[in-house]
């Protein structure tokens, strides 16, 4: 079994970008090339397809920040297809969707699965659910392998992943095996012996992965078996008896849909006839709706004047009696003498002055420090009998006020009545026929949706079935390899003698200067001309090196049927082969090294082992060799599309 890519789309807020692996009939490119500029998103291609493979990180450039929300590939995984779909916004996600579809039937029914990401391993996370398909979901890696009492660990996708992604910094690197993390660098020789059957608990492993396969065929028969009973149950009608129904059911609703159509066609002309009608009332119950306004703005009007009415009755009593004081009280009775502060004795005649005896006109007792009160209580009186005449206008108008509105009220109600019974006796006709029509596209739809959840189900048994023949298919297959594991031993030397050969041929192919000892020691390291890989001192010669270690391995595990993932990405397989400007050429920097790896990779890629695999490369500038290959070429040119991988990032 292996893993291909087919699709890959990235989803935001606005819109999506895709990238397809898809040749023009449909079928995955045994090799694709991503080419073009600098920053345009060439190699996150590739960190994408492993995000959603497992990896634990994902690119976190400022353009996919903005624009990028989940990211999702379509890979053909057992003779299926499946979306595997991550969401890429602040941190890696813990968890991944699993679709049971393509990329372009997402928005049909499908079935999904949730499964975990990260350190799980086991049942229900996304690396058991890779590994499965693979044969090696139950292996079990040793903390310490020549410890019979060693820690062991399950088998993680991700120990895979170093194998399937050449990275630009792997290339040529001081620790291709993990040198620096003795850990890793010890499951990293052990994920090899599995691929090439070496590992010490093959049999093992072997065995726990056929029960595993086991518990699943028991699952699915169960499940089988009571979907089948229950559509027995229901007397659920054959696959192609609800096909014809739900034909049938179609073209009658098709048919129903049209009629109701014409009919509301109908009864939209008929309704013109009661336009006048129509107009007539609205104009009346515009009226009664004025009549009420102006109601209510009188009544208004009332409450508010009638309470200054009240205040201007206060003001005349008050003023009223502030001129009767000033008649009985002397405002300029004075008991001592402002000259002589002697004691002044009041007149006999108490209607003289108080100090000076003499007789005081008829108007003085009014007076009071000059101010006029009759004047003013003159003026207060007539602004309240103004206020009253008007007030006596505002009730009359407010009895007209609710006259009117009665009567506009009563128009409008007569109007309505002439309008119902102009359009009922229009209507009358359609009003059954369209009831009936209406039942009947609304019963056509809930047979169509009935028939839906039927054949559904035939889908679900039919599902299951194929489930269950590939399950069976892996059973079969795995208790082959379980009797081969009992009967035959690989060992790691028997896996290095092919590693070294094919590692050894592909340094020839790609005309390796000085080609001297080409070898892979005992503990999966290379050397070239009787140098560790890392001591050889140019940058092109270790990015040889490296590129034939690893390709030796992919192509070895392939051609054998290992559980290799059968996918290999390499980024920049050019790396040091290629001179930089005002650098002197050495002699790995030749330009038909170059050439000749690519050459390679196209040569086995269109081998019969190349075809059921996939190697996707990200290349500035490839070799022209290889131009039929390339899928997509960035410009970094917004005039020249596709621009990059988040091709509206132009700014």
């Amino acid at each position: 079994m292996t893993v291909r890519v087919r699709h890959l789309r990235l989803t935001g807020a606005l819109r999506s970008y895709d990238v397809s692996f898809l040749d023009d009939d449909g079928a995955v490119r045994p090799l694709g090339l991503i080419t073009g500029e600098i920053s345009t998103g060439k190699t996150s291609v590739l960190q994408f397809i492993a995000y959603c493979l497992g990896r634990n990180r994902f690119p976190n450039h400022l353009e996919i920040r903005r624009s990028v929300t989940n990211a999702l590939v379509e890979v053909e995984l057992g003779g299926s297809v499946f979306v595997i779909e991550r969401t890429a916004v602040e941190r890696p996600s813990r968890t991944a969707t699993v679709h049971s579809c393509s990329i372009e039937e997402l928005a049909s029914p499908h079935r999904t699965e949730e499964l975990e990401v990260g350190s799980a391993t086991g049942p229900g996370s996304l690396s058991h659910f890779l590994l499965a398909d693979l044969g090696i979901a139950e292996i079990r890696l040793k903390e310490a392998p020549t410890q019979s009492a060693s820690g062991v660990d399950r088998l993680s996708i991700r120990d895979l992943l170093r194998l399937v992604f050449v990275r630009y910094e792997d290339l040529g690197q001081e620790h291709l095996l993990r040198e620096n993390q003795p850990p890793v660098r010890l499951k990293f020789e052990q994920v090899i012996d599995v691929l090439f059957g070496a590992h010490d608990n093959r049999a093992a492993s072997v065995a726990a992965e056929m029960q595993r396969i086991r518990t699943e065929i028991q699952k699915h028969e169960r499940e089988l078996s009571t979907i089948l009973a229950f559509m027995a149950e229901q007397h659920v009608p054959a696959e192609d008896v609800l096909g014809s129904e739900l034909d049938e059911l179609g073209a009658e609703l098709e048919q129903r849909n049209a009629e109701l159509a014409e009919l509301e066609d109908e009864m939209s002309a008929v309704a013109d006839f009661g336009q006048q009608q129509r107009l007539t009332h609205q104009e009346a119950a515009r009226r009664a709706s004025s009549a009420l306004n102006r109601q209510r703005t009188v009544a208004t009007q009332i409450e508010r004047l009638t309470s200054l009415a009240a205040q201007y009755d206060q003001d005349v009593k008050k003023l009223t009696f502030a001129e009767a004081a000033g008649s009985l009280f002397d405002p300029l009775l004075v008991s001592v003498c402002p000259w002589c502060f002697q004691k002044v004795e009041a007149g006999m005649d108490e209607s003289g002055c108080g100090v000076c005896n003499q007789a005081l006109p008829g108007d003085a007792h009014t007076a009071d420090s000059g101010a006029d009160i009759s004047r003013e209580l003159r003026a207060v009186r007539k602004r309240r009998n103004e206020l009253a005449d008007y007030l006596t206008e505002l009730h009359e108008e407010a009895h007209q006020a609710t006259l009117d509105h009665r009567g506009a009220e009563d128009a409008a109600r007569h109007a309505e009545s002439a309008l119902d019974e102009a359009m009922q006796g229009r209507f009358a006709p359609f009003i059954d026929q369209r009831d009936a029509l209406v039942g009947a596209v609304t019963k056509l739809t809930s047979d169509i949706a009935s028939r839906g959840r039927l054949l559904a189900m035939h889908a679900s048994a039919g599902r299951r079935r194929a489930a269950l023949a590939g399950l069976r298919q892996d059973l079969e297959e795995q208790s082959e390899a379980l009797a081969d594991a009992e009967q035959t031993t690989t060992t790691r030397a028997d896996a290095l003698l092919a590693l070294n050969n094919r590692y050894a041929s592909i340094l020839e192919d790609f005309r390796f200067p000085k080609l001297s000892d080409p070898v892979i020691d005992s503990r999966y390291v290379p050397f070239a001309r009787q140098q560790r890989y890392n001591e050889l001192g140019s940058a092109g010669g270790r990015t040889l090196v490296t590129l034939a270690w690893y390709l030796a391995i992919f192509e070895l595990a392939v051609e054998a049927g290992g559980p290799h993932p059968g996918i290999l990405m390499i980024d920049s397989p050019q790396k040091g082969l290629k001179p930089t400007a005002g650098e002197e050429r050495d002699e790995f920097q030749d330009p038909s090294i170059a050439a000749s790896v690519y050459e390679r990779l196209i040569g086995w890629a269109e081998s019969a082992a190349g075809t059921t695999a996939q190697i996707i490369v990200v290349d500035n500038l490839p070799q022209a060799s290889a131009n039929e290959m390339v899928i997509v070429d960035y410009s970094a040119d917004e005039s020249q599309p596709p621009y990059g991988l988040i091709d509206d990032a132009v700014d």
